[in-house]
C-alpha cells in the first residue's frame, strides 16, 4: 500500500526494519501465551461456589428413590432454580 501511495522504497525498507525490531523487542519482553493451553493452574484457583440445585442433585441417590420421592426431588430442584 505504501509503495502504491508513492512512498520511496528506502522509507519502506526502513519502516519494515523498524517494525521487525519492535516485534522482536515485544516478543522478548512480553511473549504471547499459548492460546490453546488451559488458563492458570486449576489447583491454585479458589473453589467456585456450587449452586444449591447442583448440590441437592449430587446428594440424591436415584436408585433408592421411590417414584413419589423422585417427583418431590424434581419439585425441590425446580424451587432451588427459581
Amino acid at each position: 500500500v505504501a509503495q502504491l501511495a508513492g512512498i520511496p522504497s528506502g522509507v519502506i525498507r526502513a519502516a519494515k526494519k523498524r517494525l521487525a525490531d519492535l516485534e522482536t523487542q515485544a516478543a522478548r519482553t512480553n511473549p504471547q501465551a499459548d492460546l490453546f493451553s488451559a488458563p492458570g493452574n486449576a489447583e491454585d484457583a479458589p473453589p467456585q461456589p456450587q449452586h444449591p440445585a447442583l448440590e441437592a442433585l449430587r446428594a440424591a441417590e436415584p436408585d433408592t428413590l421411590s417414584p413419589r420421592d423422585a417427583l418431590e426431588l424434581l419439585y425441590q430442584l425446580r424451587r432451588l432454580l427459581d
